[in-house]
């Protein structure tokens, strides 16, 4: 084809400009003959567990913390394989409670469970877990009588509120921390204890206690429903396990020596390496306020999220009499993803009730007294012409509507 073409009349062009639309999609039918599309099946491309959603942030799995209102805080919840910091408050109230919501919330949903402790027997704090409020809630609005509708008699024909099992609440459900879970229902789950003072000795090295700690979590995980594959059969039964290590880095893991906060770094820096190829999520509460501000710091950088419990001891200020706590968010997950998920506001704090667990975003109470509004009208009419450009009433003068 010659680099430069003319055309006697317009009419030759647009036969021209018809001849490559013809050829062109020649050319098309000819490449898609010879190309074909795969589509990828529904059950083997995708993982499915159940107690799951799927993140719309940065398409991962979460789970939930157990506390609705700190999984929307969070982004939605707790990515798997990543590792949840706790920094415990002063006298471990709260982050205890934390703690027992997030086993709480591995029961209902059917995940496996894992807690290794140094300090108390972890079966003290799996008998200790709160029973969910989702059953009895549903079963408190069945036993209505109809004689409570009397005045819209038509809804009586509709149906019932649909079991709390179905639907959202799947995901995320709230307890009731009066009224322990029962035992039968922990025991249904895979449960894996690590009491680590029964296992190591006080003669020992401290040492053994994080190399233990790691070697039987990997026992747990390898060749099980909980390790990630590469190449995953659609047959493959995937499950979650929360790992729970609660009071870590305490006096009684560490002990005295100078070089502990080099074993608590070393022993994040494998756990995390662990959680990236697993189906796990790891919540471990520190009282990070027995350590230096640096050292927090190092903590901090080790794991994948980490939020501050601060509670209130003592007399309350009256701006904050509604609440018992703050909570203070210093890190949030950024995993698959350049930008992490920020909330509206960090000025948070937590109210605890015996059905919830709630955590609102904290706005100081406007200023509505009448002195403060009647003082301020005052300074600003004494500046002001005594006659409104309006109406010619006085703004002196007090109005009441």
């Amino acid at each position: 084809m010659p680099t430069r073409m003319f055309f006697e009349t317009p009419l030759n062009f647009v036969q021209y400009l018809i001849h490559l639309r013809n050829w062109g999609k020649f050319v098309c039918s000819v490449v898609m003959k010879k190309v074909t599309f795969t589509k990828r099946p529904a059950k083997g491309g995708a993982v499915q567990v159940h107690g799951t959603v799927v993140s719309l942030h940065n398409g991962l799995l979460l789970v939930s913390t157990g506390i609705p209102s700190l999984d929307s805080v969070l982004g939605g919840g707790v990515p798997l394989g990543s590792v949840f910091l706790l920094e415990e408050d002063v006298h471990t109230r709260f982050s205890t409670l934390l703690t027992k919501y997030f086993l709480a919330e591995g029961v209902t949903s059917g995940h496996g469970l894992y807690v290794a402790s140094a300090n108390a027997n972890p079966d003290v704090l799996l008998n200790a877990l709160p029973k969910p409020t989702s059953m009895s809630s549903t079963r408190s609005s069945q036993q209505k009588n109809d004689n409570d509708m009397k005045i819209a008699f038509m809804y009586k024909d509709l149906p019932k509120n649909q079991s709390s099992l179905s639907g959202v609440s799947r995901y995320g459900h709230y307890y009731d921390i009066s009224c322990n879970m029962d035992k039968s229902e922990v025991e249904k789950c895979d449960l894996k204890s690590l009491h680590l003072t029964d296992e190591i000795s006080y003669g020992e090295g401290k040492n053994d206690m994080f190399r233990y700690t790691l070697k039987h979590l990997k026992q747990c995980i390898n060749n099980s429903r909980y390790e990630m594959k590469q190449k995953n059969s659609g047959d493959q039964q995937l499950n979650v396990l929360r790992v729970v290590l609660p009071h870590f880095a305490s006096p009684l893991w560490c002990g005295d020596k100078p070089d502990n906060i080099h074993n608590i770094v070393r022993f994040l820096h494998c756990l995390r390496a662990v959680a990236r190829n697993s189906m796990i999520a790891c919540l471990v509460t520190i009282p990070t306020h027995l350590y230096h501000e640096n050292e927090v710091a190092m903590i901090r950088q080790l794991v994948d999220t980490s939020i501050e419990l601060e509670a209130f001891v003592g007399e309350k200020n009256p701006v904050f009499k509604q609440y018992h706590g703050l909570l203070k968010i210093h890190k949030l997950p950024r995993l698959n993803s350049l930008v992490n998920f920020v909330p509206d506001s960090f000025d948070l704090a937590f109210e605890l009730k015996r059905t919830k667990f709630i955590i609102e975003y904290m706005h100081l109470p406007p200023d509505i007294s009448e002195t403060a509004s009647r003082q301020g009208m005052d300074e600003t009419n004494d500046k002001l012409h005594p006659r409104s450009a309006c109406g010619g009433v006085s703004l002196n003068k007090k109005l009441d509507f």
